[in-house]
């Protein structure tokens, strides 16, 4: 997803501590400072990580507060100013730049191949792909990812913004929380060897 700084500022105002450069610059991926063009956000821990992304003419880089000085006046791009570089990391690529959810760019957001239960309740700008199966009075939060093969029996609750890869099992009457991310094949609420009715 494209990015710009100026939008950054704006969904993290508590995280940046101070910008220098142009706020319009578009950010198009994030990479490790080696890998770093134009397009790139890069984000710095220490000054051979910061000479290499202004060495690569990263479009931004995100940094801390020790390295500030290092900034040259005439370096073209963009600077975030962080006391911590690996919240900002955590958050920001996690909002923006998360390879895991790309997959999930698809219309119809609930695929056809997909068994919805007309009794289940679907957030706005969940995607549901290929051969889920999500029971009655199951609810997906809003913005929710589920992948290919996910099953999700009734009266489940998965979390606004979660994503659920290929093949995970959410049980019945069980919830996964807001924002979660589960891996492929978990199972989450099975019966067990001591089930008795």
């Amino acid at each position: 997803m494209d990015v710009r700084g100026d939008q950054l500022l704006a969904d993290f105002p508590q995280l940046f501590t101070k910008t220098l450069g142009n706020s319009q610059a578009l950010l198009r991926r994030a990479a490790p400072a080696e890998r770093a063009d134009p397009d790139c956000l890069v984000f710095v821990s220490d000054e051979a990580q910061f000479r290499a992304a202004l060495a690569a003419q990263a479009g931004a880089i995100v940094l801390s507060p020790n390295l500030e000085a290092l900034i040259p006046p005439e370096a073209p791009g963009l600077f975030f100013v962080t006391q911590n570089v690996k919240l900002a990391m955590a958050l920001v690529l996690q909002r923006y730049f998360d390879e895991a959810r790309n997959k999930f760019c698809q219309e119809p957001a609930i695929d056809p191949r997909a068994f919805v239960d007309p009794r289940a309740q679907i957030g706005e700008g969940a995607v549901i792909a290929a051969g889920a199966f999500v029971g009655a009075r199951a609810v997906i939060g809003r913005g929710a990812l589920i992948g290919p093969g996910c099953v999700i029996e009734e009266d489940a609750r998965v979390g606004e913004g979660t994503l659920l890869h290929a093949l995970v099992f959410v049980g019945r009457r069980c919830e996964v929380g807001a924002r979660c991310e589960i891996h492929p094949h978990t199972t989450i609420g099975s019966d067990g060897y001591g089930f008795a009715q």
